[in-house]
Order: C-alpha cells, then sequence, then structure tokens
C-alpha cells in the first residue's frame, strides 16, 4: 500500500465517478478503472458499487475511505515532525479559514511566519465551516481558525480572543453621543431601539453577523430600513461615508482599513459573544512551527487570556 492507492481511492469516493475523479488526478480513466479492479481483486472485496451511474462506497469501502483519510493525515503529520526535528525549518503548513475572516487572519500573521520560516510551503483555503471542520478531520488541513459558540470534544482548541458582534456607525451619525458606559464591557453600549430611523445595512445571512444582527432587530420589535449588501467589508465602508448603521465582528474594529474610521458599541442584553480559536486535530503533534504560527495569531488577535 502506498499513498498514490490511497489517494486514487479518496477521489474516488469524494467525486463520486471515475472521470471525475481521473481528472482530478491527472491521470487517464482507463488507468484509474484498471487500477480499481486490480486493487479490489487483490483486496478480494468490493470497494464501490454503482447506484445511479455513481460510486457508491460499499461497507468495506467506507472502512477502506476511512483509514486512508487517517494514515493520509499521519504521514503528513509524521514529516512536519521531522523536519522540525532536524532543524531543517522546511515543511509545509496547510491554514484553513472561514471566508468571512480569512483576509483580515491571514494578512496579518502568514508574512511573519513566512519571515520566521521562509523554507515552509503554505497552502491556504477558505471554506464554509462544516467544509473546514470536514477537512481539518480528514487532515487535508492542519490548523482551522473560526469562531465557535461551544467547543466540541474532536480537537484541540486554542484560544486566540472573545468576538463580539458590535455596532457601527460614522461619528457623524446623529445616534454617535447615546452610547452608554457599562461595567465589563470595553465599548461603550447602545440601545438598538434609538435607531429605528437608521438604515441597517446587512450583509448575506451566510454570515453569522448577519445572522445575529436580524435577530437582535426581532429581539428588540424593530423593522428599520434594511439595505442589503454583499459583505461585511462593504456595509463597513459604506457606514464609515454616513450612511446608516451595520453589524460587524469587533475584528473589523481592528483591522478595518478605510480612511474614515466608524465608531463602535456594543449591543444586546447580553452582548452576542463567541470564542475565536485555532482548532487541531488532538492526534497531531504540535511542531515549533505550528507552535509558532499560533503564537502569531494571538499576537495580533489575542485578548490575553
Amino acid at each position: 500500500m502506498d499513498f498514490r492507492e490511497l489517494n486514487y481511492v479518496i477521489a474516488i469516493s469524494e467525486h463520486g465517478t471515475i472521470s471525475k475523479a481521473a481528472d482530478a488526478l491527472h491521470i487517464a480513466q482507463p488507468s484509474l478503472s484498471k487500477f480499481l479492479q486490480n486493487l479490489e481483486g487483490s483486496l478480494g472485496v468490493k470497494l464501490f458499487e454503482h447506484v445511479s451511474r455513481r460510486m457508491k462506497l460499499t461497507a468495506a469501502g467506507e472502512e477502506y475511505v476511512k483509514t486512508a483519510y487517517h494514515i493520509r493525515a499521519i504521514g503528513g503529520e509524521l514529516q512536519n515532525s521531522m523536519n522540525d526535528y532536524a532543524r531543517l525549518r522546511k515543511g509545509a503548513l496547510s491554514i484553513g479559514s472561514t471566508n468571512a475572516r480569512s483576509k483580515y487572519v491571514m494578512v496579518n500573521t502568514l508574512p511573519q511566519f513566512k519571515r520566521l520560516y521562509p523554507g515552509f510551503c503554505l497552502n491556504v483555503s477558505e471554506e464554509p465551516l462544516d467544509e473546514l471542520e470536514r477537512d481539518l478531520r480528514a487532515g487535508v488541513i492542519d490548523l482551522a481558525l473560526y469562531t465557535v459558540k461551544k467547543r466540541g470534544s474532536e480537537f484541540a482548541y486554542h484560544h486566540i480572543c472573545a468576538e463580539e458582534v458590535v455596532l457601527a456607525m460614522s461619528p457623524d451619525n446623529p445616534h454617535a453621543g447615546e452610547g452608554q458606559v457599562r461595567e465589563g464591557l470595553r465599548r461603550p453600549w447602545i440601545d438598538l431601539k434609538r435607531l429605528n430611523d437608521q438604515p441597517f445595512l446587512l450583509p448575506p445571512e451566510i454570515w453569522r453577523v448577519s445572522r445575529v444582527g436580524s435577530r437582535l432587530l426581532y429581539e428588540n420589535g424593530m423593522n428599520p430600513e434594511i439595505v442589503h449588501m454583499g459583505s461585511v467589508e462593504a456595509a463597513v465602508a459604506v457606514v464609515s461615508r454616513g450612511l446608516g448603521v451595520c453589524f460587524c465582528s469587533s475584528m473589523m474594529e481592528q483591522c478595518f482599513e478605510g480612511e474614515r474610521k466608524p465608531i463602535y458599541f456594543s449591543v444586546g442584553e447580553p452582548v452576542a459573544e463567541v470564542e475565536f480559536v485555532v482548532a487541531a486535530r488532538k492526534t497531531m503533534p504540535l511542531t515549533q512551527a505550528v507552535r509558532d504560527y499560533i503564537a502569531i495569531v494571538r499576537s495580533v488577535f489575542g485578548d490575553g487570556t
């Protein structure tokens, strides 16, 4: 058994057809078909069955692919560990992030890491949360950066900061002076009901801040004008120019690059808060390179806890 064999079977299971898997692997379809035929013959079991023109894993196939993912992940972890032990400062690090925060996290951490490890090959992916955790579990990526409401049991979580959903508005907004100082909050708190005369700029519902914002408006019995935006960045940029208000993450406050800075308020009772983490598989050894990358993220975005 070699890693090529594992990758071939995994590709067929992920793509569902021999032709699509062959295209992804950059090999000829007949060669992949012959490989699978020979492999199943040598194993004495069928790994796939044809169902509605797709290749569906048999029970034996599911066990094979599950183990293949595990073996491939161990192989990658072993290689990175050996590179660190040899002090070559060469290796590879695969990092995944949710689409919403990749721009801010990567631009502020990857250059520092690359200066520290110039010989490392970096692979960065942006995916929805479910796909991010799937790839982390399978060993496709080494680290995942995202927010969690409740920690699960299968990953090791490295705390970076508590991230709050806040409200942004221009300093010229007529409500800019209505914030209240409250114990335990780093920003002034504002009563959303006072803002019913303001347009609320909301990105699509795939963004967590949009879902939280919609919930806060509903809980406060509000029905303001809604301006639909393509992203949180666009919403904050427009708000900074004086149009309405918007919800965003507290990380946006730190990373916003526009010339005219908005001001930010805490909202809700209690405020909406999640934990920003770097997640890794519990079985993955924390090499020096991995520890250094986590330390870089913490130095830029950490809250000191």
